[in-house]
C-alpha cells in the first residue's frame, strides 16, 4: 500500500504546486480531504484516477485543505484505511473522504449512512441517499454511441471491436452505447470481450495489448473501456504501420496525448470537476448530500475528438449527436 500526505505526482501539477506553495493561508485549513484511489491502480493510470487527482489540484487553486492520498493494493488494505478514517479522532473541523471506483460500493453502503460525522464523496456509481454522502455517476451511453459512429468512419473495413476491463454495469454502459453507434451507421462489431472477472482488468495494460493484437486481426478500431489497461491498447496500436493502421478510442480522460496518431477520440467523464467542486464546497462549509447522474447534456461526459482526425470524423459525429441522445433516453429511461 502506498500512502502519502500531500502527494502531487505528475509534470502537469508542478506549475500549480509552485503557485500554491507561494500562497500562505491566513489561518489553518478547516478541512481534511482523504482520497482512496482505485484498488491496485492509483496515480499514473493515465485514466480514471488521474482525472480525480486533477480535480484535487483544481480545488487547491481555490481552497485550502489538508490532503491524504492513499493507493491501496488490496481490498483488505482499502477496508482498513476507510474504517480507520471513520474511527480515528477527528483533527479538523470537517473531513471529506473520497472513494474512487466500484470496489467501494459495499464498503460505503455497509456503513448504513453512519460515517461518524465525516462527509463522503463516492465517484462513479450512485449509492443510497444519505445526509453526509454525495455520489456521482456519469452517463456514458450517448458519448460512447458517438465513439461507435467515429470508429466505423475511421475503419477501412467498417469493422470494429470493444474491450471491457470487467463486466460491470458502468463498463457495459460504455459498450452498449458503442455497439448502438456502430449499428446506427451500419458498421460491424466483430467482438466484445472482457479482460478479467475482477477489478484487475482495469490495471493490466500488458494483457490488454495482447488481446488487442488478436482483435485487430478482424477489426480496425478498438474501444477499450478498461481504465488504466487502455494504455496497453494504445501502445499496441503504435506497432502498426501507416499503410495498415489500427486505431483506439480513449476512455475516462482525453488520451489522445498518449497516442496522437492512433487515438481518434476519447469518451470522457468529468471526474475532475465533480471532485473539485465537492472539495471547494466542503472547504467553505457548504457540503451538500446528493445523488448526481451526469451525462452529455450536463457536461458530465463527452466524446472528445482528436483534432488530427477531425476532418475525417467531425461531421459524421456532429450529425449523430441528436440520435445519440435519443438512443440513450430509450436505453436508460
Amino acid at each position: 500500500m502506498r500512502q502519502q500526505t500531500h502527494r502531487w505526482p505528475g509534470w502537469w501539477l508542478i506549475g500549480a504546486l509552485i503557485l500554491l506553495g507561494a500562497c500562505v493561508a491566513e489561518s489553518p485549513p478547516r478541512v481534511e480531504v482523504k482520497v482512496l484511489s482505485t484498488i491496485g491502480a492509483g496515480v499514473g493510470d493515465l485514466a480514471f484516477v488521474d482525472e480525480v487527482v486533477k480535480g484535487v489540484a483544481l480545488a487547491k487553486l481555490q481552497a485550502d485543505f489538508f490532503l491524504e492520498f492513499a493507493e491501496p493494493q488490496t481490498a483488505e488494505e482499502a477496508d482498513e484505511l476507510f474504517l480507520g478514517w471513520i474511527q480515528e479522532r477527528q483533527r479538523h473541523e470537517s473531513v471529506l473522504i473520497i472513494t474512487v471506483g466500484a470496489e467501494y460500493i459495499d464498503l460505503v453502503e455497509g456503513r448504513n449512512c453512519d460515517f461518524a460525522g465525516r462527509y463522503v464523496l463516492h465517484l462513479d456509481q450512485n449509492l443510497m441517499p444519505c445526509s453526509d454522502l454525495k455520489s456521482a455517476s456519469f452517463r456514458t451511453y450517448a458519448p460512447s454511441f458517438l465513439a461507435g459512429v467515429a470508429a466505423v468512419a475511421m475503419s477501412a473495413r467498417g469493422r470494429v471491436a470493444a474491450l471491457g476491463g470487467m463486466k460491470i454495469p458502468a463498463v457495459d454502459e460504455f459498450l452498449d452505447g458503442y455497439a448502438a453507434g456502430v449499428a446506427y451507421v451500419g458498421g460491424e462489431l466483430t467482438a466484445v470481450e472482457y479482460l478479467a472477472e475482477d477489478f484487475s482488468g482495469f490495471n493490466d495494460p500488458d494483457l490488454a495489448a495482447e488481446t488487442a493484437r488478436r482483435l485487430w486481426q478482424e477489426a480496425d478500431v478498438i474501444f477499450p473501456a478498461a481504465g488504466g489497461s487502455t494504455i496497453g491498447v494504445i501502445e499496441a496500436a503504435k506497432e502498426f504501420g501507416a499503410d495498415d493502421p489500427r486505431y483506439v478510442i480513449g476512455v475516462d480522460t482525453d488520451q489522445s496525448v498518449h497516442g496522437v496518431n492512433v487515438v481518434i477520440g476519447s469518451v470522457t467523464k468529468n471526474l475532475k470537476q465533480v471532485t473539485a467542486s465537492t472539495i471547494i464546497e466542503a472547504s467553505a462549509g457548504k457540503f451538500s448530500a446528493s445523488v448526481l447522474r451526469l451525462g452529455l447534456e450536463e457536461d458530465g461526459s463527452d466524446f472528445l475528438i482528436n483534432p488530427i482526425f477531425a476532418d475525417r470524423i467531425e461531421a459524421v459525429v456532429a450529425a449523430a449527436h441528436a440520435a445519440a441522445l435519443a438512443a440513450e433516453t430509450v436505453a436508460q429511461p
